[in-house]
This record gives structure tokens, sequence and C-alpha cells, in this order.
């Protein structure tokens, strides 16, 4: 009788283990990825491509990262000083959200391809977008502002 009630608190504290892991692992990740500066859950469309991602408003450059994975390297980034925002007028994936089209330079080092221009659309929730919109303002002097609103 013991034994199946052991094997199950087994089980049990087994999986609460794991659980306990991958939420700490997730919070590391967003605080590594972060860096101190601001980030954004968002829904990236590339083409016909849509993914969740992290997106990190660092002083150079906007990044992207998966939002699943083990790894904190951004899959995507482009120069801040390139980068020219559309508010789009369709459907969002979230109620509150809007799609907003970013349009920039790749960042890039190694074999990425610097320099390239890249066009893509992202859901934003309201005050994220405001935020978005705040980061882009605030350009060193000197740097243009692109904005079509």
């Amino acid at each position: 009788m013991d034994q199946p009630l052991l094997v199950v608190e087994l089980v049990v504290g087994l999986l609460v283990v794991v659980l306990v892991c991958f939420v700490a692992f997730t919070w590391w990740r967003r605080i590594r990825i972060a860096g101190g500066h601001s980030t954004a859950v968002c829904t990236v469309r590339r083409g016909d491509d849509s993914r969740p991602a992290i997106m990190r408003m660092g002083p150079r450059a906007l990044e992207f990262h998966g939002l699943w994975g083990a790894g904190t390297t951004p899959y995507l980034a482009l120069r801040r000083t390139t980068i020219e925002l559309e508010w789009l007028d369709e459907a969002a994936p979230r109620a509150s959200a809007r799609w907003v089209r970013l349009t920039g330079d790749q960042a890039g080092a190694g074999a990425r391809l610097a320099g390239a221009e890249v066009t893509l659309d992202v859901a934003l929730p309201p005050g994220d977008g405001r935020a978005l919109r705040a980061w882009q303002e605030t350009l060193p002097p000197g740097h243009s502002v692109a904005l079509g609103l």
C-alpha cells in the first residue's frame, strides 16, 4: 500500500521541481535579455511568418528575441538611427493591440547581413506602443526621426 503512494509523491515532487526550474529560468532569461533596458512581449510578422517575441529597446538597436528557447542572442536587430515607424489600421491578435510597421537597416555582426533593409510588422499593446514611439523620439542629437503617424 505504501509503495504506490511513494511513487505518486515522487512524481508530483519531481513535477514541482521541474516547474519551479522552468519559471526561474524564464525569469532569469528575461532579465538577461533586458540588460537594464525596456522590453515588451509582442507578435512579429514578416511576410506570412508570425511568431511571438521579446522586443528589447536598447541604446543602439531594436532587438527581437524568441519568446521560447534557451538563448539570449537576438534573431533580428534593427539599428536605432534608421528605424521608421508606421501605425497600421488592421486587426491585431489581441483586442487592444495595434500593428506597427518597422522599416530599418539590420544591425548585425559576423555572419549576419548588416545594413540590409528590413521591413516587419509588430503587434504591440497600447502601453508598449507608446514606449516604442518615445524610445524612437529620444534619439541622440543629430539624428532624425521618421514617424508615419
